[in-house]
Protein backbone atom coordinates (compact mmCIF):
# COMPACT_ATOMS: atom_id res chain seq x y z
CA UNK A 1 0.00 0.00 0.00
CA UNK A 2 1.53 3.37 -0.82
CA UNK A 3 -0.83 5.48 1.50
CA UNK A 4 -0.77 3.85 5.02
CA UNK A 5 1.58 2.46 7.24
CA UNK A 6 1.05 -0.33 9.81
CA UNK A 7 1.35 2.61 12.38
CA UNK A 8 -2.45 3.73 11.04
CA UNK A 9 -3.68 0.58 12.55
CA UNK A 10 -4.47 -1.08 15.88
CA UNK A 11 -6.67 -3.90 16.74
CA UNK A 12 -8.29 -5.99 19.47
CA UNK A 13 -8.69 -9.74 19.87
CA UNK A 14 -11.56 -11.34 21.75
CA UNK A 15 -11.03 -15.20 22.18
CA UNK A 16 -14.98 -16.79 21.52
CA UNK A 17 -16.15 -20.29 20.03
CA UNK A 18 -17.11 -19.94 16.53
CA UNK A 19 -20.42 -20.53 16.95
CA UNK A 20 -20.91 -16.55 18.31
CA UNK A 21 -18.48 -15.10 15.49
CA UNK A 22 -20.95 -14.00 13.23
CA UNK A 23 -23.66 -12.48 15.58
CA UNK A 24 -20.90 -10.58 17.41
CA UNK A 25 -19.58 -9.60 14.12
CA UNK A 26 -22.60 -8.55 13.61
CA UNK A 27 -23.77 -6.58 16.59
CA UNK A 28 -19.67 -4.75 16.58
CA UNK A 29 -20.21 -3.62 12.82
CA UNK A 30 -24.19 -2.62 13.39
CA UNK A 31 -23.22 -0.35 17.34
CA UNK A 32 -19.99 1.78 15.80
CA UNK A 33 -20.69 1.28 11.81
CA UNK A 34 -16.88 1.29 10.74
CA UNK A 35 -15.86 3.24 7.66
CA UNK A 36 -14.61 -0.09 6.12
CA UNK A 37 -17.62 -2.11 6.38
CA UNK A 38 -20.33 0.66 6.24
CA UNK A 39 -19.25 2.47 3.57
CA UNK A 40 -16.34 1.43 1.81
CA UNK A 41 -16.67 -2.34 0.54
CA UNK A 42 -13.42 -4.65 -0.46
CA UNK A 43 -11.35 -4.68 3.02
CA UNK A 44 -11.47 -7.68 3.93
CA UNK A 45 -11.85 -9.70 0.23
CA UNK A 46 -9.47 -12.41 0.07
CA UNK A 47 -6.77 -12.71 -3.04
CA UNK A 48 -8.41 -13.54 -5.80
CA UNK A 49 -7.72 -17.27 -7.54
CA UNK A 50 -5.62 -16.86 -10.85
CA UNK A 51 -8.44 -17.48 -13.42
CA UNK A 52 -10.58 -14.61 -11.79
CA UNK A 53 -8.32 -11.70 -11.25
CA UNK A 54 -9.07 -10.24 -14.70
CA UNK A 55 -12.91 -10.15 -14.52
CA UNK A 56 -13.17 -9.21 -10.86
CA UNK A 57 -14.00 -5.36 -10.39
CA UNK A 58 -12.02 -3.32 -8.16
CA UNK A 59 -13.54 -2.61 -4.63
CA UNK A 60 -14.24 0.36 -2.90
CA UNK A 61 -11.26 -0.35 -0.76
CA UNK A 62 -8.84 -0.62 -3.62
CA UNK A 63 -9.64 2.31 -5.16
CA UNK A 64 -8.90 3.89 -2.39
CA UNK A 65 -5.77 2.55 -0.99
CA UNK A 66 -4.31 1.02 -4.26
CA UNK A 67 -1.48 -1.35 -4.15
CA UNK A 68 -2.39 -4.62 -2.69
CA UNK A 69 -1.43 -7.48 -4.66
CA UNK A 70 -4.53 -10.00 -5.34
CA UNK A 71 -6.84 -6.50 -6.08
CA UNK A 72 -9.59 -6.86 -8.77
CA UNK A 73 -8.72 -4.96 -11.83
CA UNK A 74 -11.87 -4.67 -14.15
CA UNK A 75 -13.63 -1.39 -14.00
CA UNK A 76 -16.55 -0.89 -11.30
CA UNK A 77 -20.07 -1.53 -12.87
CA UNK A 78 -21.86 0.59 -10.15
CA UNK A 79 -20.92 3.78 -8.33
CA UNK A 80 -18.52 4.76 -7.11
CA UNK A 81 -16.01 4.41 -9.88
CA UNK A 82 -13.34 6.29 -9.25
CA UNK A 83 -10.68 7.32 -6.19
CA UNK A 84 -12.29 10.32 -6.07
CA UNK A 85 -15.91 9.16 -5.78
CA UNK A 86 -15.02 7.09 -3.17
CA UNK A 87 -13.13 9.71 -1.30
CA UNK A 88 -16.10 11.85 -1.84
CA UNK A 89 -18.43 9.25 0.01
CA UNK A 90 -16.02 8.61 2.59
CA UNK A 91 -15.81 12.65 3.44
CA UNK A 92 -19.67 12.74 3.55
CA UNK A 93 -20.32 10.34 5.82
CA UNK A 94 -17.44 11.06 8.23
CA UNK A 95 -19.37 15.24 7.85
CA UNK A 96 -22.66 13.68 8.55
CA UNK A 97 -24.39 13.86 5.35
CA UNK A 98 -26.73 11.19 4.93
CA UNK A 99 -25.44 7.93 2.00
CA UNK A 100 -26.21 4.61 1.79
CA UNK A 101 -24.77 2.75 3.61
CA UNK A 102 -23.70 -0.74 3.15
CA UNK A 103 -25.92 -3.39 5.03
CA UNK A 104 -24.63 -5.26 7.50
CA UNK A 105 -25.29 -8.85 5.97
CA UNK A 106 -23.08 -7.41 2.66
CA UNK A 107 -20.58 -6.01 5.36
CA UNK A 108 -20.27 -9.60 6.74
CA UNK A 109 -20.79 -11.39 3.42
CA UNK A 110 -17.97 -13.88 2.49
CA UNK A 111 -19.21 -14.44 -1.06
CA UNK A 112 -17.47 -11.70 -3.12
CA UNK A 113 -19.43 -8.16 -3.47
CA UNK A 114 -18.90 -7.14 -6.69
CA UNK A 115 -19.80 -9.52 -9.94
CA UNK A 116 -17.73 -10.05 -12.36
CA UNK A 117 -17.77 -7.99 -15.52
Amino acid sequence: MQDLEIGDFWCRYLAIEDFFIPLCESLLIDRYTPVWNKVVDGFGNKTLGINRKVRQAISMWDLLHQGRKGAGTSARKKEPRTRDEVTQRVHDYLSGKPIDLISTAEAIEEAEDEEPV
